[in-house]
């Protein structure tokens, strides 16, 4: 089956009008129509209901459509695939995540593994609809989020499941001894200070709500320094996962205290999520494994520490 027939109807469809199709596809008014009637024929079904001069589609047309609006989707990802490879456009990695504090060390990390020059890296942190929407139009190679998509257009993968765990002051009475624990439920009058980039006010407020109450937001930031200074002052409450007590604290702190929720541990699950039908390029292939052998070790690092390595202080 030649494309241009089924490009034309494409068009006449997108209209619903003959003589503005005509007029885009830059032929006659005429021909357009015989292409449409000579379509029909050739696959034995209507797919346009005509009366008066209007023109819509059938139930089959309208099914047709969508079958032929993603195979011209696709030609066009093919002759941009193309486009790049041939042009060397594959420099700029396009990603996005949730939670900032995920691409941060992993960024570093990259670069820091040898010459990557030819290689540059356009981070974005967005909300997850707007991360989904930009999915979908090819505007992102891939996406590290802390939240699952359900979507037919989108795959998605786990890179992480780790504990998150309750950091507070030495001085706070929930702190107790090493190797403490407490309930979700013991914070129900507390006052919760959020680092969104590490773990956002809906998660937190997804737990809280499992327990059956509304957590009292006092702080929430961005700024890794404003919650240690209101932490130090014993002005409420934080949580943490473990790649951000691993990885970002630096040497332990003697004024905070890092407590295990009791029961059923608290859970982050950190996802990576691109197109089904995405074709990475070279560097962006590059990346993608990078990012992925990157996850798998710090959950190996993460599983290996002894129980109570993380309450014994922040490192």
């Amino acid at each position: 089956m030649e494309l241009s027939p089924l490009y034309y109807f494409k068009i006449t469809a997108e209209t619903g009008n003959v003589t503005r199709a005509a007029e885009i596809l830059n032929v006659s008014q005429p021909a357009l129509s015989r292409a449409m009637t000579r379509l029909e024929s050739s696959l034995g079904v209507a797919l346009f209901i005509r009366q008066k001069g209007r023109i819509s589609l059938s139930e089959t047309g309208k099914n047709f459509y969508t079958f032929i609006a993603k195979a011209f989707e696709q030609i066009e990802a093919a002759e941009n695939y193309i486009a790049q490879e041939r042009e060397g456009s594959d420099s700029v990695v396009r990603i996005a995540t949730t939670a900032s504090e995920l691409l941060s060390t992993m960024t570093v990390d990259f670069y820091s593994r040898g010459p990557q020059s030819d290689v540059k890296i356009q981070q974005l942190t967005l909300a997850q609809n707007e991360i989904i929407h930009r999915l979908k139009e090819n505007k992102l190679d891939f996406a590290i989020t802390t939240e699952a998509v359900d979507d037919r257009e989108l795959t998605m993968s786990l890179l992480l499941t780790e504990e998150v765990f309750l950091v507070i002051s030495r001085d706070h009475p929930l702190a107790g001894y090493d190797g403490a624990e407490v309930s979700l439920g013991e914070l129900r009058n507390e006052r919760f200070l959020i680092n969104e980039s590490v773990l956002s006010s809906d998660a937190v407020t997804e737990f809280c709500r499992s327990e059956g109450f509304e957590p009292d937001i006092f702080i929430s930031c961005n700024e890794n320094e404003v919650l240690k200074d209101a932490l130090h002052m014993n002005t409420g409450v934080s949580m943490a996962p473990a790649s951000k007590l691993a990885l970002q604290f630096g040497e332990p702190e003697e004024k905070l205290a890092v407590v295990r929720f009791r029961g059923h541990p608290l859970q982050r699950k950190v996802y990576f999520i691109t197109r089904k039908d995405k074709v990475f390029l070279s560097n962006s292939r590059r990346f993608a494994s990078h990012t992925k052998g990157y996850f798998r070790k710090l959950g190996d690092m993460i599983n290996n520490y002894p129980i109570g390595y993380f309450e014994k202080g922040m490192h």
